[in-house]
C-alpha cells in the first residue's frame, strides 16, 4: 500500500489510498528495568548511537534498558552520526480504572493532519516503514496494537476512533511486561485502564527523526538540542 510517505503528508483521501498499521515485538527486556522512582521525563533529545554520554547521569539505571532497546532496532533504521533520537520516561503509579497514556485509539505519527518525523527530509517517514519508534513497558494488557491494511484514514492528531469497524480482521497483540515493540508512526494502538494498583513505568525512543519539538518538552542539561522545528506548546 503506502511504502513510503514523506514527511508533511496531508491525510486525506486526496493524498492517502488507506494505511499500513505496522509493529512488531523485537525483544523482551523485563529483567533490564530499574526500580520504579516517579521519574517522568517527555522527548528528551539524545546521540542513539552513544546512550552512556549522551543521557544525563540521573538516567544512569535506565541505560541498560535504553542500549538493549536501541541494539535491537530493525535493519532497516537509520542511525546517521550524532543523529537525534528523543526518550520519554513516563513512571506513574495507577489506581485501579485509571489509565496512564492517550485513552483512545490513534497513531503517533502525525500532527495537525499531517505526517511527522521523517528523518533527514527524504522518504522514512513516520508513515511508511520509517525510523518509528520503540515502546516499553513493565505492565501487561494496559496496551493493545492491530496491524494490517486500513480503508480509512487517522484524523487531526492520529486519532482512530472512527476505524473500529475495521479491526475485527486484523492482527492484535496485547503488550506484555518488559515487551519492546517496533513501531511505526502510523502503528494502530489503544490504552487501556489498570485492573488493579500498579506502578507503571512507560518508555519510548522515538528514533532519530526530524519531526517538531514543542516547548515544555524535557532539555537535556548536557546541551543536545532538538534537530526539529522547535515550534509553541503542543495542545491536545
Amino acid at each position: 500500500m503506502n511504502t513510503s510517505i514523506p514527511m508533511n503528508t496531508r491525510v486525506d483521501s486526496k493524498t492517502l489510498n488507506g494505511f499500513d498499521s505496522i509493529g512488531h515485538k523485537v525483544a523482551n527486556l523485563a529483567d533490564l528495568y530499574p526500580k520504579f522512582t516517579g521519574l517522568r521525563i517527555m522527548m528528551m533529545p539524545f546521540h542513539a548511537h552513544d546512550v552512556q554520554a549522551s543521557l544525563p547521569s540521573f538516567l544512569d539505571a535506565y541505560k541498560p534498558l535504553l542500549q538493549a532497546m536501541i541494539d535491537r532496532s530493525p535493519e532497516h533504521v537509520v542511525f546517521p552520526h550524532d543523529a537525534t533520537a528523543y526518550l520519554t520516561i513516563d513512571e506513574m503509579h495507577l489506581e485501579p480504572g485509571v489509565i496512564q497514556r492517550k485513552p483512545s485509539l490513534h497513531v503517533d505519527g502525525m500532527y495537525k493532519g499531517e505526517l511527522s518525523g521523517a528523518w533527514g527530509g527524504g522518504g522514512g517517514g513516520w508513515g511508511s516503514v520509517g525510523n518509528g519508534m520503540l515502546l516499553s513497558s513493565n505492565t501487561s494488557d494496559l496496551c493493545k496494537m492491530w496491524t494490517g491494511a486500513f480503508k480509512g484514514l487517522p484524523i487531526n492528531d492520529g486519532e482512530c476512533d472512527h476505524l473500529r469497524g475495521e479491526l475485527a480482521d486484523k492482527d492484535m497483540y496485547a503488550f506484555q511486561a518488559g515487551d519492546v515493540i517496533w513501531a511505526d508512526g502510523l502503528l494502530v494502538h489503544e490504552s487501556y485502564p489498570a485492573l488493579h494498583a500498579v506502578d507503571r513505568q512507560f518508555v519510548r525512543v522515538s528514533l532519530p527523526n526530524n519531526s517538531p519539538w514543542f516547548v515544555g518538552y524535557t532539555e537535556n542539561p548536557l546541551g543536545i538540542k532538538p534537530c526539529g522545528e522547535v515550534v509553541d506548546e503542543r495542545r491536545i
